[in-house]
């Protein structure tokens, strides 16, 4: 079936936040609660919410020296790994961030 006639699950029409645009890889959990207060107040609020803060390990390749201009060097890191950040960790490490995620469950 063309993609022109398929139905849309309805999720597609909930507005959400995702932290990533707002915290890049500074995610706390004053800055969620702050950020869902302010939406809520402002008259949208989030009916998902994407906790993203950088969890994906990458690396980049060496320039190459001898070229002025890196031809593609903004697309030169490459995955190596996806790893639990320590905020979610279940071992009593990190900046608790359980609470949070239990309250907005709510």
């Amino acid at each position: 079936m063309h993609r022109e006639k398929k139905i849309l699950p309805s999720f597609v029409d909930w507005f959400g936040w995702c932290t990533w645009d707002a915290f890049y890889t500074d995610v706390t959990a004053e800055g969620i609660e702050e950020g869902l207060k302010s939406l809520s107040e402002g008259g949208a609020s989030p009916r998902f919410l994407i906790i993203d803060d950088g969890w994906q390990q990458i690396e980049s390749k060496p320039k190459d020296a001898d070229s002025v201009v890196q031809e593609g060097a903004q697309f030169a890191t490459r995955l190596t790994g996806i790893k639990e950040n320590t905020k979610f960790q279940k071992n009593g490490g990190g900046n608790g961030l359980e609470h949070v995620v239990d309250q907005t469950k709510q």
